[in-house]
Order: C-alpha cells, then structure tokens, then sequence
C-alpha cells in the first residue's frame, strides 16, 4: 500500500488506536512499570489537576504539594515518582495549556466513569484551594473542565459550594 493510501485511510490494516496527546506521552513515558491503562489514567489526571493549578498562571507550593498528595492517595507510587509526575505534569500545562487541554480531558472522560469524575472535581477543587484562595481564573477552568468531563452544572456548583470561604468571589462579600 502506498503512503497516500496510508494517509487518507484507504484499504489496508485496521487502524491502529489513536495515540494520546502529546501532554500525555511525556507523563507516561515516566511511568512504564505501571499497566498501560493505569498509567493512561494517572497521565491525563494529573495533568487536569496541573492544568486547573496553571489557570492563574501560577502553580504554587502549596498547589504542587497538593497535587503530590492527592497522586500519591491514588497511586502505589514512591515519593520521589509523584514529585516527578507532578512536575512533569505541571511542566507540560504550563508549555502546552490550551492546545493540549481538551483533548486530554477527553481521554480522562473515556477512562473514567461518572462517579469518578466527580471524584476528579473534588481533587481539581482541593488543589485550587491549596493555597486558601480559589481566583476566578482557577473557578473558569474547573467549570470548563467539568463541563469536558460531562459534569452536570448543579453538580459542579454542589462542590464548588463546599469551598465558598476560598473563593476570591467571596472574599468581599458582606457576612464573609
């Protein structure tokens, strides 16, 4: 077959699965003694988490620190590889943010179920709010992430609820 057939798609082999964003690829490649789909998951979670950290366009102690823990929670990893996958994490939302965001949270959706997902809001909020302060930059991205993520809005607006004294938005409010 030739290559412009290879390249329109035409006869040929079945095609092969599409590979992930590049984002991923440079987390995943730090994680090759995982399986293959938990290494997917762990990439494209904790470059959301990065990403929503990254909205104000700076990722602070604080928010990294909570990064670090909350993979740590959710993996079997040593300290030393969570420090790395969340700075390798960081490093690509901050090089690659807006070109990489979609699509990986798109992948993030297809391997996680619902319930998950929510889960998911939670972390994206407890990171936001690491350094006692949720900026409206970091509330638009998580309702943008919510929403990739197929999370209803009186969901997103539920746990966002449970942070309302970190909220920037807040903040001045009267009876704050």
């Amino acid at each position: 077959m030739s290559f412009i057939q290879r390249f329109l798609g035409l006869g040929g082999d079945a095609p092969s699965a599409p590979e992930d964003p590049r984002a991923m690829r440079a987390i995943r490649a730090r994680l090759d003694a995982l399986p293959e789909d938990e290494a997917r998951y762990l990439a494209a979670f904790a470059y959301v988490l990065a990403r929503t950290a990254h909205a104000d366009q700076d990722v602070s102690a604080d928010e990294v620190v909570a990064m670090q823990r909350i993979v740590q929670e959710q993996t079997d990893l040593g300290r030393e590889q969570v420090a790395l996958v969340v700075d390798l994490a960081t490093s690509q939302a901050q090089t690659l943010g807006g070109t990489q965001d979609f699509v990986v949270t798109k992948v993030l959706k297809t391997l996680t179920t619902p319930d998950q997902r929510l889960q998911i809001l939670d972390c994206l909020l407890a990171v936001a709010a690491a350094d006692d302060l949720i900026v409206g930059e970091e509330e638009r991205e998580m309702r943008l992430v919510a929403k990739e993520l197929g999370i209803q809005d009186k969901n997103f607006l539920s746990a966002l609820s449970r942070y309302r004294d970190q909220r920037s938005v807040m903040k001045d409010w009267p009876g704050a």
